[in-house]
């Protein structure tokens, strides 16, 4: 299995929310609690699994990306603009495609291991920028790639749409929300893998700024 995926806060240095998550058959995080307080459904601290997968594709206007299948060579040939970067190596190796929107940044990503060497996507960062201009490494969408979104919304709506398309958070870490997914494969009654995906918003005055999604299967 994979150890860990990356914990360094910012694989591309740009200030993207980075790779949290260590994989070895389930997905781990410190977290607390305390968004939503006032919420009588609000969840425990206990990590609560999400019964319907919530990570399965990323949009790009009539261009749908689909987690674990899409390349990210395939997304760039399809976009005309960005080039694949690449950092670590091993359980720590990334590659990603940066792209920039009006006020926004988007990373598409896939793990060394687990995207395969074919880098099929494996996770998508997006986040609100007040200061943040197109350049050669984070290239615009192209007009007919936009708007972008994942198939449950996009940075920029709000708390409460966030919690209704996805439901109730599995686990919150102060203005965190974390929506997770994980089953298990089987083969003749035996488990031989494990599927999880996530899926993390960070809210300020009621506004998710930040999104970070991701899907790995692992055998």
């Amino acid at each position: 299995m994979l150890g860990e995926l990356l914990n360094s806060g910012d694989p591309v240095g740009k200030g993207s929310m980075g790779i949290r998550w260590c994989i070895v058959a389930i997905v781990v995080f410190s977290l607390g609690s305390n968004v939503c307080a006032e919420s009588a459904d609000q969840p425990s601290n206990a990590s609560v699994a999400r019964p319907v997968d919530p990570v399965q594709e990323i949009r790009l206007g009539r261009f749908v990306a689909t987690f674990e299948a899409t390349t990210l060579g395939e997304i760039r040939d399809a976009l005309g603009v960005g080039s694949v970067e690449h950092t670590g190596d091993a359980g720590e190796s990334l590659y990603w495609l940066c792209y920039s929107l009006p006020g926004q940044q988007i990373q598409l990503k896939s793990h060394g291991e687990m995207g395969g060497p074919e880098n099929r996507l494996s996770g998508v960062s997006a986040t609100l920028v007040n200061a943040f201009r197109e350049n050669d490494q984070c290239p615009m969408i192209p007009g007919q790639f936009q708007p972008v979104s994942f198939n449950f919304g996009w940075i920029g709506v709000s708390q409460n749409d966030l919690i209704k398309a996805l439901g109730r958070p599995s686990e919150i870490d102060g203005n965190r929300l974390i929506f997770q997914y994980e089953r298990d494969i089987y083969e003749k009654r035996v488990v031989i893998g494990s599927s999880s995906g996530r899926v993390e918003g960070t809210a300020v005055d009621g506004k998710i700024i930040s999104l970070e999604a991701w899907h790995v299967t692992s055998y």
